[in-house]
């Protein structure tokens, strides 16, 4: 998650603060810092996988995936994506245009025309955070996985937009983070495509990158091995957290941690996605490749495009990413957090190289471990 709902859980995050296919010195010590960083107590397991267009360069896993039973977390264990899972669907909405089945400069109200927020909203607002959709806070985004299957996302998603009916500002004008906006993106594919997001997800995303259908998805099913999602006891979030979700999702404490109870994320297209590091790396893989099968050339040069407002100022954002810098040296990412959970991805184009890393830990520093650790894989 980032900015208003997202934006506070990293604010406070940010104040408190396996087998490699080709070894080199400093990937021993990578690996040495990841048992050190579980020993110490920041997070309870952790998956980190580097990629360039051809190779595995890692993919290490280390701690537990559950606290109380002592299993440990492997490479096939899901955690949620959270956030991260904007950037497929900007993709897929990328890909959906290569198709003709939409075009980004169409009229959300074209699929949506109840909508309230005029005839300006464009779907390229939408993947590209300048809707001015607005992102009320507290906004209720979970809910228990035992409630899952009666979940009504549609009537829910309607009782949003009814409470908050006008928008922030004039569509392009600026950016702003809003949740519901891509919550309003995942509609408008289900409209056009007349199937489930998920159905859309397997055929368009899952299908071409030889994903099985059980191994990145929006829901929880039998026989997948999911991480237990925690947060640290004395930690200034596990202070404020009946703030952000519903008490309903807490459990009790294990050893430090707060279990956080199975769920699912209300709004599927805005953090609904459930994988692991390993899966997440072949969808980064792919958009490395000048062959990508998921995009075509034109369609992969709008994903990494910085976006400009309507008076032509250039914003730190791409259709489903943020634009960060190393070193002066440019990468995209998308970070995702919440209840029990933190994450994030990069992609470095010019240097041939992504990475990832999932933990269940709701305040494990993911943005400092990619910042120290994405030098030392290769020769950034």
């Amino acid at each position: 998650m980032n900015f208003k709902l997202e934006f506070i859980f990293l604010v406070f995050i940010l104040f408190i603060n396996s087998c490699s296919a080709i070894p080199t010195k400093n990937q021993s010590d990578i690996k040495m810092e990841i048992k050190n960083i579980v020993k110490d107590g920041k997070t309870p397991g952790i998956q980190y996988v580097a990629v360039t267009s051809k190779k595995i360069l890692m993919n290490e896993t280390y701690g537990l995936a559950d606290i109380k039973s002592n299993k440990q977390m492997n490479q096939n264990t899901q955690l949620m994506a959270y956030s991260m899972t904007k950037t497929f669907i900007a993709v897929l909405a990328l890909r959906l245009q290569e198709k003709g089945k939409l075009s980004i400069e169409d009229n959300v109200s074209k699929y949506l025309p109840a909508l309230p927020y005029g005839s300006e909203l464009k779907i390229k607002h939408l993947i590209n955070q300048t809707s001015g959709v607005p992102s009320p806070i507290p906004l209720k985004w979970a809910h228990s996985s035992k409630v899952d299957k009666d979940f009504n996302e549609k009537a829910i998603f309607w009782k949003r937009i009814k409470e908050n009916p006008e928008l922030d500002f004039a569509p392009g004008d600026k950016f702003k983070y809003s949740n519901l906006s891509y919550a309003t993106l995942g509609q408008v594919i289900e409209t056009i495509t007349a199937k489930s997001l998920f159905e859309v997800f397997q055929e368009e995303i899952n299908g071409p990158l030889g994903i099985s259908k059980n191994d990145l998805r929006f829901n929880y099913i039998e026989g997948q091995e999911y991480a237990v999602g925690y947060l640290k006891r004395w930690s200034m979030i596990n202070f404020l957290k009946f703030f952000f979700v519903d008490s309903k999702l807490y459990d009790k404490y294990e050893n430090g941690w707060l279990k956080i109870n199975r769920h699912n994320v209300d709004y599927k297209a805005m953090g609904g996605l459930i994988g692991n590091a390993k899966t997440v790396a072949i969808f980064l893989q792919d958009l490395l490749k000048n062959d990508s099968k998921l995009l075509n050339s034109e369609s992969k040069k709008l994903l990494f495009t910085m976006t400009k407002t309507n008076t032509g100022e250039e914003l730190p954002m791409t259709f489903g990413w943020h634009i960060g810098e190393l070193d002066n040296k440019v990468f995209y990412f998308k970070e995702g957090g919440g209840a029990g959970y933190h994450c994030e991805m990069r992609v470095y184009p010019e240097h041939d190289l992504a990475t990832v890393v999932m933990s269940n830990s709701t305040t494990f520093d993911v943005k400092k471990f990619l910042n120290k650790n994405d030098h030392a894989v290769t020769e950034l």
